[in-house]
């Protein structure tokens, strides 16, 4: 065996978008998209994703959702699913909204912002707009929350 060596010139690197895991077939169109954390609850409280039918008519299933249920793992993988939904929507927020925004049209103190953001977030009625992209009802109701915060601030203040 002889090595031959061929040295290139040049290397063009292409994206095709187009090409993805669906468009070549190796997974399916409709297949379950899971956050890290629905991953992590999904196996935790899953009976035995891989056991056949077979199998588990013979009784054999997986012991850990048991497990996982009575050491409370499952409760606290919720709760992460929970804060990994607050982070999103905190994202979300950040790309429509800038902090000269909440300072200077919604009249939030800059020291309080984040604050507001956190507030804002817990909201399920601005969470469930945000989810729809609708901006000018995100617009509105923010101006809503702001006079609340503004007053709860005010009131602590006192």
């Amino acid at each position: 065996m002889n090595p031959i060596v061929n040295q290139l010139k040049e290397v063009i690197v292409k994206t095709y978008s187009n090409i993805n895991g669906i468009s070549l077939g190796i997974i399916s169109n409709n297949q379950k998209k899971y956050t890290s954390a629905g991953r992590k609850l999904h196996t935790a409280t899953d009976l035995n994703a891989s056991a056949s039918v077979s199998v588990m008519t013979g009784g054999l299933i997986s012991v850990d959702p048991l497990l996982n249920f009575i050491s409370g793992r499952s409760k606290m993988l919720k709760k992460e699913i929970e804060v990994e939904k607050k982070k999103s929507y905190l994202k979300k927020l950040h790309n429509l909204f800038d902090i000269d925004y909440f300072v200077g049209k919604l009249k939030i103190p800059s020291e309080c912002v984040k604050g507001f953001e956190y507030y804002v977030v817990e909201n399920e009625r601005f969470t469930t707009i945000l989810k729809l992209n609708n901006k000018t009802m995100n617009t509105f109701l923010l101006e809503e929350l702001a006079n609340k915060f503004n007053e709860i601030i005010a009131s602590e203040n006192k």
